[in-house]
C-alpha cells in the first residue's frame, strides 16, 4: 500500500491512498464467489455460471461491494501508516477498483492541531473571598417566603408597587378603537376583569406607573407608547390612549416563619433552617467562585497558545452556540424578525464563542496528557450520574445513548480535561 498525505490549510489533510491488486485480489475473489454461488444468470442454473459471466453480469455491484468492504480497512491502516489523528472525515472520493490495477481513494480530513503547550502552572488569578452574612440568609429566607405568599383582597388604600389589581381597559389611537386592528393586537387592545401584576415586567408600556396610586373604582387616562420592539409588531412605534378603570386590588402577604412553613422545608427550627439556607449560599458561592477562576484560566490560556483549531470542529461547535444563543433570546421574549435581522451579528458571537471553546479543549487534553491524567472507571461513572441527573435520566438510559453515538471515550476525555483544569487552579497564584 502507498500513501501521501497534502497538507492543506491549519489542520485540513488530503490522505491518497493506493493498493496494489494483490493487497486486494482475496477479498474480491472471496466476493465474487459468494456472488456466484447466490446469483442467477440467464442460461444457467444457480451457482453454476462461469466465474467470468458472473462477473461481467455483476461488475458495478461487485465493485461497489467491494470498495465498502475494503474502504475502512485501507483507510484506517493508511492512518495509522502516517501518524495522523483524524479528528473529521470530510469527504471521501475517487474510489476506484479494477481487476489487474489495485484499489485507490483520497480523503479529505480534518486531525488534530499540532501545538506547543503554554505555561499552565502558577498562573496569577484573581479570587474573592467567600463570606455568607445573616444578611444574605435573611433575604433567601424572605425569598422561600415569596414562593409561598398569596394575595389578599384589601381595600382602603391606593394600588402599591407589588400588589396584584383587576382592571378593566380598552385603547384607542387616531381616534379609532385598537380592537379594529384585528385578532393580531388581542388582549393588547382591550380586555375586562384582567388581572396584573404593578411591577416588571409590564403588560402594556407606562401602565405600572399609571396603576401606581389609583383607588378602587377610579377611571383614568393612560397615554401608551409602544417601543419599536414591542412584541406585537402591528402596533410597534404607534401612541395610543387607553381608559383604565381599577375594580379590585389583592396584597401579597408573606406567610410566618411558623410550624407548617419550616416543615416546608424539611427544617426542625428557624435557626435550623438558617444553618440550612446558609451552607446553601456557601455551596453556590463556592460553585461560583470555582466557575470565575475556570473562566480567567480559560482565557489565559487561549491567549497564550498559538494553536488553529480543525475547522470541521469549530463548524459543528458554532452551530450549536448559535441554537444556545438563539433559544434564550427566544425565551427573553425577542421575535424572530429581530432574531433574523442580528443573524449576522450572532453568527459571528456565536463562531468567536466556539473558537476559543475548541481551542481551550485541545489545550486542557494536551496538559492531561502531559501530567499523564487519566480517568477511573469511579470518576467515569460518577460523571455519567451527574450528567444524567441534569438531562432527567437514569445513568443506564444516558450510558445506552452515549455508547449508541459512540461518545464513551468523550465522557472519559471531559473528566481529564476537568482533572487538568483542577491542576492549574491549585497550582495558581490566586490574590484575593
Amino acid at each position: 500500500m502507498n500513501t501521501k498525505v497534502e497538507k492543506s490549510d491549519g489542520c485540513r489533510r488530503v490522505l491518497h491512498v493506493e493498493a496494489a491488486w494483490d493487497e486486494v485480489s482475496s477479498d474480491y475473489e472471496q466476493l465474487l464467489k459468494l456472488y456466484r454461488n447466490m446469483a442467477s444468470v440467464p442460461g444457467f442454473r444457480k451457482g453454476k455460471a462461469p466465474v467470468q459471466v458472473v462477473e461481467r453480469h455483476y461488475l458495478k455491484g461487485l465493485q461497489e461491494e467491494a470498495r465498502e468492504r475494503l474502504l475502512p480497512r485501507f483507510y484506517q491502516q493508511a492512518v495509522e501508516a502516517e501518524s495522523l489523528k483524524p479528528v473529521n472525515v470530510i469527504n471521501v472520493e475517487n474510489i476506484d477498483l479494477e481487476r489487474d490495477k489495485g484499489f485507490s481513494f483520497v480523503v479529505t480530513l480534518d486531525v488534530k492541531p499540532e501545538f506547543k503547550l503554554p505555561k499552565y502552572k502558577k498562573l496569577s488569578l484573581k479570587g474573592e473571598t467567600v463570606e455568607i452574612t445573616d444578611e444574605q440568609v435573611t433575604q433567601s429566607i424572605d425569598m422561600l417566603r415569596e414562593r409561598l405568599a398569596r394575595f389578599e383582597d384589601v381595600t382602603g388604600r391606593a394600588v402599591e408597587t407589588g400588589d396584584l389589581v383587576q382592571i378593566d381597559y380598552s385603547g384607542s389611537a387616531d381616534g379609532k378603537a385598537l380592537s379594529e386592528m384585528g385578532d393580531a393586537v388581542a388582549g393588547v387592545a382591550e380586555s375586562t376583569d384582567f388581572w396584573a401584576l404593578v411591577d416588571e415586567p409590564e403588560f402594556l408600556p407606562g401602565m405600572m406607573a399609571a396603576l401606581t396610586g389609583m383607588e378602587i373604582g377610579e377611571n383614568k387616562k393612560v397615554d401608551v407608547t409602544f417601543p419599536e420592539d414591542f412584541r406585537v409588531e402591528v402596533v410597534r412605534g404607534i401612541k395610543a390612549e387607553y381608559d383604565v378603570t381599577l375594580k379590585a386590588m389583592r396584597t401579597r402577604v408573606l406567610p410566618e416563619i411558623d410550624e407548617e412553613f419550616l416543615k416546608t422545608y424539611n427544617a426542625e427550627s428557624e435557626e435550623a433552617l438558617r444553618k440550612q439556607v446558609g451552607e446553601e449560599l456557601k455551596t453556590q458561592a463556592d460553585q461560583a467562585e470555582k466557575n470565575n477562576l475556570r473562566e480567567q484560566v480559560g482565557e489565559i490560556l487561549v491567549d497564550k497558545t498559538k494553536i488553529d483549531p480543525p475547522e470541521s470542529v469549530v463548524a459543528g461547535e458554532t452551530r450549536q452556540a448559535f441554537y444556545t444563543l438563539a433559544r434564550n433570546m427566544i425565551q427573553q421574549g425577542i421575535s424572530r424578525e429581530d432574531m433574523d435581522a442580528r443573524r449576522d451579528q450572532l453568527t459571528s458571537e456565536a463562531q468567536e464563542a466556539a473558537i476559543s471553546r475548541v481551542k481551550l479543549t485541545y489545550i486542557l487534553s494536551g496538559i492531561a496528557d502531559e501530567e499523564e491524567l487519566t480517568a477511573s472507571d469511579e470518576e467515569f461513572e460518577e460523571r455519567i450520574r451527574n450528567m444524567a441527573q441534569s438531562y432527567r435520566m437514569t445513568p443506564e438510559q444516558l450510558k445506552a445513548k452515549i455508547e449508541e453515538n459512540d461518545s464513551l471515550e468523550d465522557v472519559r476525555e471531559d473528566v481529564r480535561r476537568d482533572k487538568a483544569m483542577e491542576i492549574i487552579i491549585e497550582n495558581a497564584k490566586i490574590k484575593r
